[in-house]
């Protein structure tokens, strides 16, 4: 009797255990983002990046800058009237790049020949918009790949950073 009543104390046991880590689980994957961002954090009062201790012996230290993180825009289409090189589109450069990245757009078509270049803009400084474009080409009715290749400015000295290309669909109605 003992023997069948400890094994049963084991069980409930085991299954309890189970049980609290399957609700700390459920927890962290709820609060995943609160928690990644908080082993993440960087101290944003070091404006001009972050200190690196070059050798434990020595005192002296050496800065080393970090970007602020890209804001890029996305898209799912474009669309353009048949026999017209004019799309209505918001191109446009997050207001979170204040102060960080300019930014210039170039939409490609996609083919099994490769990319064609379509429409280039010039920089476009944070908060700002390009509302209608101009494309080089006049297409007929249907629906394209299409690519807009995002290409960020730093502010400070104009060099290119990472790039983004976003896939979309160019209609043609």
């Amino acid at each position: 009797m003992n023997r069948g009543m400890s094994t049963r104390k084991l069980v409930v046991l085991v299954l309890e255990s189970l049980a609290v880590i399957a609700a700390c689980a459920v927890l962290v994957v709820i609060n995943f983002d609160k928690i990644a961002s908080y082993f993440n954090k960087v101290d944003s009062s070091a404006s001009s990046g972050l200190v690196l201790q070059l050798d434990p012996n020595q005192t002296s230290q050496k800065t080393v800058s970090i970007d602020k993180p890209v804001a890029i825009p996305g898209w799912e289409y474009i669309n353009v009237s048949e026999g017209s090189d004019y799309a209505d589109v918001d191109l446009f450069n997050p207001i979170k790049n204040k102060d960080s990245y300019n930014m210039s757009f170039s939409i490609y078509l996609i083919s099994s020949s490769g990319r064609e270049l379509i429409y280039q803009s010039k920089l476009i400084s944070p908060g700002n918009h390009i509302y209608g474009i101009r494309l080089n080409t006049i297409l007929s009715k249907g629906i394209y790949d299409a690519i807009i290749h995002i290409q960020p400015y730093k502010i400070s000295d104009n060099s290119p950073t990472n790039n983004s290309d976003i896939n979309i669909k160019l209609n043609v109605v």
